[in-house]
């Protein structure tokens, strides 16, 4: 900006405040958002995970110590694994769609995923509140948790 003997403009201050509101709110607004919402999607992996972990009690031992993954009741273990992601999930977090399902070693998940070792196959549909609540956006969860049991 050019400086003259009269010091600063009225058309100058107008230009910078338009610069201030058209272009740097909306671009830290946008940015805050898109990290607000990777933020989330890496906690409900986390949570999803520990979730699943949490259904390391449900495995039956013998069956274990013999290199097979059997759980005492798997919808049981489905509705154990849905609760807690349920309580431990963020505000503002709904799960729309939930499938879940133990697969062997090689086998293939629904969404195409394929372990050396027994596997736990978990597809979720998460509705979150956008930033600031202003709508839903939607997104889904794929995470397939191994049970080494190399000895």
């Amino acid at each position: 900006m050019k400086l003259d003997e009269k010091g600063f403009g009225i058309i100058q201050s107008i230009l910078l405040c338009a610069f201030l509101v058209f272009l740097i709110i909306p671009v830290f607004s946008v940015l805050t958002e898109k990290v607000y919402i990777k933020y989330s999607i890496h906690k409900v992996n986390e949570i999803a995970d520990m979730a699943v972990m949490s259904s390391v009690f449900g495995i039956d031992p013998g069956k274990f110590s013999e290199k097979k993954l059997i759980f005492g009741d798997e919808e049981e273990l489905e509705a154990i694994v849905y609760g807690c992601i349920g309580a431990n999930g963020i505000s503002g977090m709904e799960i729309t769609e939930f499938d879940m399902s133990v697969h062997e070693k090689g086998g293939y998940c629904d969404c195409g995923g394929s372990s050396s070792y027994d596997f736990i196959h978990l597809l979720m549909k998460i509705s979150l509140e956008r930033y600031g609540n202003r709508g839903v956006v939607e997104f889904y969860i794929h995470r397939d948790i191994e049970f080494p049991y190399g000895r």
